[in-house]
């Protein structure tokens, strides 16, 4: 498949974690010729097959620098981290190094979506930080904000519950609608942005094709799965308690207040709906709950 003349080879930082490797692979589908950059090429021989690996730690300027040689633009995903200092020095020294290696773009993955005004959460003003900063010191860029993703579904205190309970626990309200979106999806977004480098300066709020409150996401995992469940709401506290242990106390305690914050604010369309200017340019349908659900089962 043939993808725009202007940005064919793409850098994608994080290739080993959950968002990176979608993004890398989708990439890779649509003809793009990736680069995967890993900090442990170890653990990258799934990458290695269908594409080139390079091993950069984002504190290692002379790998940085080599890992972005050549390229025409270069895919961030912001790390999850709740350390301002690190966070933000680790988003300036990859977007130092596109710039200086003369990468005509960045697609920046914040990885949620963001408030319209600031808040008192580290981890929306931490990501909001971090593109005014890939913006101020690397190429010119497009931010990506998705919404919640069908992965976290998979978390092992979820399914559990679904498995031994028919039970789907999530802390949000069940009057909340979430665009659902896959990781697979967040590449083809990713994609989209690539081929449209005439939006560099621009943030979308991107999700799956439709918004679903508790209800309704239960329903769909059971017709994709033929495993009938019903949704259960859990407090912000339970899930620190169950995050913690994968996280560390730091990640979990703001996740949780994320939640919290959520929570208040349950009518609202924060996690729903997405802009139509990049569904325009997917090549691919969005991914519905159900769809994802029934490839899950094989």
């Amino acid at each position: 498949m043939r993808t725009n003349d202007e940005v064919r080879k793409v850098l994608v930082h994080a290739a080993n974690g959950v968002q990176g490797s979608a993004i890398a692979r989708a990439l890779h589908e649509e003809g793009f010729e990736v680069r995967a950059c890993v900090r442990d090429r170890a653990k990258a021989s799934g990458l290695a097959a269908t594409m080139e690996v390079v091993q950069a730690d984002l504190d290692d300027h002379v790998a940085l620098a080599a890992a972005n040689r050549g390229m025409d633009a270069v895919v961030l995903t912001v790390p999850l981290s709740w350390d301002r200092a690190t966070l933000l020095r680790w988003t300036r020294h990859a977007a130092e190094a596109a710039l200086d290696a003369r990468v005509r773009l960045c697609v920046l993955n914040l990885g949620t979506r963001l408030p319209d005004t600031p808040t008192a959460l580290a981890a929306y003003e931490l990501r909001r930080e971090c593109e005014s900063v890939a913006r101020s010191f690397g190429p010119a860029s497009i931010s990506l904000r998705p919404p919640l993703f069908m992965e976290n579904l998979l978390a092992p205190w979820i399914m559990g519950a679904v498995q031994r309970d028919r039970v789907l626990p999530y802390p949000l309200a069940a009057r909340m609608r979430v665009s659902w979106l896959s990781v697979a999806d967040l590449g083809g977004y990713a994609a989209a942005a690539l081929r449209r480098p005439d939006l560099a300066g621009m943030t979308f709020d991107i999700g799956g094709p439709e918004a679903l409150d508790g209800v309704a996401l239960a329903e769909a995992l059971s017709t994709g799965s033929d495993r009938p469940v019903t949704y259960c709401v859990l407090s912000p506290e339970q899930v620190e308690q169950q995050l913690a242990p994968l996280f560390g106390a730091d990640v979990a305690r703001g996740i949780a207040q994320n939640y919290a914050w959520m929570a208040r604010r349950s009518d609202s369309d924060f996690l729903s709906g997405t802009s139509d200017v990049l569904t325009r340019e997917l090549r691919r349908p969005l991914r519905t709950v159900r769809e994802w659900a029934r490839k899950l089962q094989g």
